[in-house]
């Protein structure tokens, strides 16, 4: 999933693509920082209104669980399990 956010001059743009964070500067187009999110998946996100501050919002740490057919899942250690039929 891809979510992006801009400044609230509309000077900095950030995307989250997967578990990294980049900032660009929207007026030259320069990316300005690469973050690495440690675990889990970014849901929110804000910027401050001096654009010097970032503020995530993560969901749980990946986890990778083998069910009793053999199948592996992908799940997050803070919310439980759900298979539909």
């Amino acid at each position: 999933m891809i979510r992006r956010e801009f400044s609230s001059d509309g000077r900095l743009l950030v995307l989250v693509v997967s578990r990294k964070i980049h900032t660009f500067d929207v007026l030259t187009g320069q990316e300005r920082h690469v973050l690495e999110q440690e675990g889990g998946h970014v849901v929110g996100l804000d910027i401050s209104q001096d654009s010097r501050r970032l503020a995530t919002c993560v969901w749980g740490r990946p986890v990778e669980q083998k069910l009793q057919d053999g199948r592996t899942i992908q799940t997050t250690e803070k919310r439980g399990l759900f298979l539909g039929v």
